[in-house]
């Protein structure tokens, strides 16, 4: 396999990226259609940039927080971020004796979507990304044929209706500009029936509901990792509902991700020394490492922000 190092690094504006896309979300009382040409190409230079510093939140390629159990090493960080994937996998209710197929929504480099294939051999790996080097150095790493890594927008995803059993959105629905779109696209490729998990930090109310402190903390951490928006638990639930999705159930973890989140400081100090050292203190890594340090502050701002995992299911 090659080493991380090897794949090529262009971003977005090197290769000519425009992936684009009219947005056809419908807005507040979801009678009005609105269209609007969304630029992902700030997505693209983040994650291209940033793909090797991930290596050292998790040697297995996972870009997402961790979930701690009674029973779990709060040190171990591995088995934190390993049992987030089984809660999803819980949630999406999978088993072993049925074949399935499953949507992998924002997969950054599908180690999520890998680990799956190990625990349910019998099932199909839908995974998805953005960025062209994460796909690219996924499919380096991914031996056998149950995983199928593709460079598509979640948005606009290049599956037939009706053709997914589950999907997930893990720590991604976060960069959907229009949570209308994402769900909507969600719901068409899921077959009646089928369910969604979404596992994401969330505001616990809308921007005119938020004090300014915590508006502007959350605006700060968008911006340097490149999100489109922390998105607000009461708009998200009746867009579910209008994507055809019934909510199952709805649980806040921030408490439980918080052991996990406590191995960040260390970590970003760590690793920003190492970078300015080394001379690759380039933009989106030092936007990444500011967004990180931010990420901490704000999961502090219990009232305000909250990390949910939601289950759907489509009607």
């Amino acid at each position: 396999m090659p080493a991380l190092e090897d794949l090529p690094m262009p971003l977005a504006s090197e290769i000519g990226f425009t992936e684009q896309y009219h947005d056809k979300s419908i807005v507040n009382d979801f009678e009005k259609q609105e269209f609007e040409l969304v630029d992902r190409s700030d997505v693209v230079d983040y994650y291209t940039e940033t793909i090797d510093d991930y290596q050292t939140w998790s040697r297995q390629g996972y870009m997402h927080f961790g979930l701690w159990r009674p029973w779990l090493n709060p040190l171990n960080r591995r088995a934190m971020l390993e049992s987030m994937n089984d809660a999803v996998f819980d949630a999406l209710d999978l088993r072993n004796d049925v074949a399935a197929d499953i949507g992998d929504l924002g997969c950054g480099v599908a180690a999520v979507s890998e680990y799956g294939s190990r625990r349910f051999p019998n099932h199909r790996w839908h995974a998805f990304s953005i960025c062209p080097r994460q796909v690219a150095y996924a499919n380096t790493r991914i031996n056998g044929d149950q995983v199928k890594v593709s460079c598509a927008d979640y948005c606009d995803l290049p599956l037939p209706d009706q053709s997914l059993d589950g999907a997930y959105f893990l720590e991604s629905l976060c960069y959907a500009d229009h949570l209308q779109s994402a769900l909507c696209e969600s719901s068409r490729v899921l077959k009646p029936g089928g369910r969604l998990v979404v596992v994401d930090g969330m505001m616990r109310n809308r921007p005119e509901q938020t004090p300014a402190y915590a508006r502007r903390l959350a605006a700060a951490t968008e911006k340097n990792w490149a999100l489109a928006r922390f998105h607000a638990v009461p708009d998200f639930e009746p867009a579910a509902r209008h994507a055809g999705f019934e909510i199952e159930a709805k649980r806040e973890m921030g408490w439980n991700v918080a052991p996990s989140v406590a191995h960040s400081p260390v970590l970003i100090a760590m690793h920003s020394l190492k970078l300015i050292a080394q001379g690759k203190w380039s933009r989106w890594k030092r936007r990444h490492m500011i967004g990180c340090a931010l990420g901490v502050l704000l999961g502090l701002l219990r009232r305000q922000f909250g990390y949910y995992l939601f289950s759907l299911r489509k009607t």
